[in-house]
């Protein structure tokens, strides 16, 4: 926070990623925890319900590390079918994880091919 501020709106909202749980702070009070976004102004590190300013728990499709500020989407061989998770699933043997933020296994492993768990394309039989 500033010296000499003469109005609210010169005030700093608590940056992405954190959580400023009491007012007149001079930083944030911790990291956003993971399983969930802090964006802007949360006043705790777990905003799911009665919370100030812009969070909560992370999205379907994609996971949160401890202090983001934005749900990273999951990664090709993975998926995430329930929100707030820290880490995104391996998506399981037989099946494949096509793109990214996938929210369930996107289709079975085709005939004539193989796929190992946590893979994002199919490997053809030998």
């Amino acid at each position: 926070s500033a010296l000499g501020l003469n109005d609210t709106a010169q005030c700093t909202q608590c940056p992405g990623g954190h959580y400023c749980d009491t007012v007149a702070l001079t930083a944030p009070s911790g990291l956003c925890d993971t399983q969930y976004v802090c964006s802007s102004g949360v006043n705790t590190p777990t905003p799911a319900a009665n919370y100030t300013g812009f969070g909560g728990p992370c999205e379907v499709g994609g996971y949160c590390p401890q202090g983001s500020s934005l749900s990273q989407p999951c990664s090709a061989g993975t998926y995430a079918d329930v929100s707030g998770l820290s880490a995104c699933l391996s998506c399981p043997q037989g099946y494949l994880c096509l793109g990214s933020a996938t929210v369930s296994p996107t289709a079975p492993c085709p005939a004539g091919a193989y796929c190992p768990q946590g893979t994002p394309t199919a490997v053809l039989c030998p």
